[in-house]
């Protein structure tokens, strides 16, 4: 699932989903898509993102 990042409006690849849907748990690992290449999963903040649709 992507979701993408407010501050530089790059999209984020969410690398475990159950994280994601956690009540409990205020961040989630995901990579960022900004171009053709993937990068490192990293820790990010689940209030930092928005749903894309």
């Amino acid at each position: 699932m992507f979701l993408k990042e407010r501050k530089s409006g790059d999209l984020v690849d969410v690398v475990e989903m159950r994280r994601l849907t956690n009540l409990f748990q205020d961040s989630v690992e995901g990579r960022l898509q900004p171009g053709e290449e993937q990068q490192d999963p990293q820790e990010f903040k689940k209030s930092d993102w928005f749903y894309v649709r």
